[in-house]
């Protein structure tokens, strides 16, 4: 087994689990109920979701480099890029008028939307290597990167990330073993 992808894959473990305080934290933040001891609680856990994430994509940008599919690589560096300058601009505008806040969220939105599509368009070419699991998380990266884009239909794309992260990190894992 591929000691760096194991490590990727239990990356994306973690970063899907603390998905659960992040938002629960967005949200106290959004309605300006963090604060106390709830605002150090939150920047470690968005620290750790960033560190996380950002590891378990590079796990993506490792299967691209093996695979020689350099979509999936610069699509990989791309979304690593925007969830650092994501995390960063977050922290200067959290003190902004709700205008801008919502601006911000729905630009965002656009920006994960349109990286998701050739992210999962990388991803479908995996799928000599890794059969159904590569389409599957193919198709559901292109599918959420349209719902994000059109803003409308954000929903569906939010409610397919649950099961996308499951199954990416089922993918990093067979990569994790298929590339010893």
């Amino acid at each position: 087994m591929n000691k760096t992808l194991k490590n990727t894959t239990i990356a994306g473990i973690i970063a899907a689990i603390f998905l659960i305080p992040q938002t629960i934290l967005e949200f106290l933040r959004s309605a300006n109920k963090l604060t106390g001891n709830l605002l150090p609680l939150y920047i470690v856990v968005l620290i750790i979701a960033l560190g996380t994430y950002i590891y378990f994509i590079w796990g993506f940008k490792i299967i691209g480099d093996k695979t020689k599919n350099k979509l999936l690589t610069k699509s990989s560096y791309f979304l690593i890029i925007a969830t650092i300058l994501f995390y960063a601009v977050s922290f200067v505008i959290q003190d902004s008028s709700t205008l801008t806040q919502a601006i911000f969220g729905g630009s965002v939105l656009v920006l994960f939307g349109a990286i998701s599509i050739p992210f999962g368009i990388g991803i479908l070419k995996l799928k000599k290597e890794f059969g159904a699991i590569a389409t599957a998380v193919g198709v559901l990266n292109i599918i959420t990167g349209v719902s994000l884009i059109t803003i409308i239909l954000i929903f569906i794309g939010l409610l397919l990330l649950i099961p996308l992260i499951v199954l990416e990190i089922i993918l990093m894992f067979k990569a994790a073993e298929r590339f010893k």
